[in-house]
């Protein structure tokens, strides 16, 4: 007989087994951040395969006893499918209403997520909180978990299980200090690519260069990218960085602009006619052309987050965005002004 699993809690105890040791490091100098002080990351708030509950969290009697649940690679990959919009909430605490969701979001799920060979889904979330940021970089809350609601069926569990855990409902996503997936769904940096052997951050560059901007005045008062470039480039040389870092990445830069032109090329069947120094400038031209206009007050995440949907989906196909991701109005009305009539 089936039977209503709310998932809401990590595990009672907050026990501390193998599984929860070892997580994977932050590296806090190298962190995506938004202009506005937000923060984007990768998470991996949930995997396939066996979880632990208390019976009475199962409905299953009154004391601590552990139970197996399962959840099998089909369901965590269609699940993969639905994670982008997901409000973030520090700890469970179930979303039901609009209100509810403003008082306890402290920021969102950008992105659906991707199934990995090991059984973990990996997603992108932004954290606007400055609280939860707090949190996380002094390491004591880094994990991700899932909150949502499903059947239970006890006559189809898997050899090891109890219980098959089905027909899952999200219904947000919470950064704890220990969720149910183990150290396997700590947070990592956002955005990492191989190239010619070498590991690099694609914000390395960026954070050196905030870094650099608050001890030299010459580059607060650039007018122009040019002129950002040129200055970025003599305050490099004088911090005595190599000729050949100066190269690789003034080459990040020309592979980020040559990559959002041929995505660009992609959507709208042509070239940008905004120069792609200003990506956001490009990327609303882009939504502009195949029908999204994007409000005057869009943050860059927001325009992000609606240029990636409508590349991904196509333009018939785009879903709404968190409205956290844009400034004022309700969720509602920016849904509205965003995405009316498509």
């Amino acid at each position: 007989m089936n039977k209503k699993l709310v998932s809401k809690i990590s595990l009672g105890n907050k026990k501390q087994d193998a599984r929860y040791k070892g997580q994977e490091k932050l590296d806090l100098n190298n962190i995506e951040r938004t202009s506005d002080g937000a923060v984007i990351l990768n998470g991996y708030p949930f995997r396939s395969g066996i979880y632990e509950y208390y019976d009475w969290e199962v409905g299953d009697g009154f004391s601590d006893r552990i139970m197996n649940g399962f959840i099998s690679d089909e369901e965590a990959k269609r699940l993969a499918d639905l994670m982008v919009g997901l409000p973030l909430t520090f700890d469970h605490v179930f979303i039901d209403t609009l209100s509810h969701r403003e008082e306890h979001g402290i920021g969102s799920v950008i992105s659906n997520g991707e199934y990995q060979d090991d059984g973990r889904v990996k997603c992108k979330v932004l954290i606007t909180n400055g609280d939860a940021i707090a949190k996380f970089s002094t390491q004591e809350f880094n994990q991700l978990s899932i909150g949502f609601t499903a059947d239970i069926d006890k006559e189809n569990a898997p050899d090891g299980a109890d219980f098959l855990i089905k027909n899952i409902r999200l219904n947000h996503v919470a950064l704890v200090e220990f969720g149910r997936a183990g150290a396997g769904g700590s947070l990592a940096n956002s955005k990492v690519v191989i190239k010619e052997d070498v590991n690099m951050d694609i914000k390395e560059l960026q954070a050196t260069v905030a870094q650099l901007t608050l001890e030299n005045t010459e580059l607060k008062n650039s007018k122009t990218e040019l002129e950002k470039l040129r200055a970025e480039n003599d305050m490099l040389k004088k911090a005595q960085k190599s000729e050949d870092e100066i190269r690789k990445e003034a080459e990040k830069l020309a592979n980020s602009w040559s990559d959002l032109s041929e995505k660009i090329v992609e959507m709208t069947g042509e070239k940008s006619s905004v120069p792609l120094t200003n990506s956001t400038a490009a990327m609303k031209a882009a939504l502009q052309k195949i029908g999204h206009s994007m409000p005057d007050d869009a943050t860059d995440v927001y325009v992000q987050a609606a240029f990636d949907f409508a590349l991904q989906n196509g333009k018939k196909h785009a879903k709404p965005i968190d409205a956290q991701l844009s400034v004022g109005g309700s969720f509602e009305e920016n849904v509205e002004k965003t995405f009316g009539g498509q």
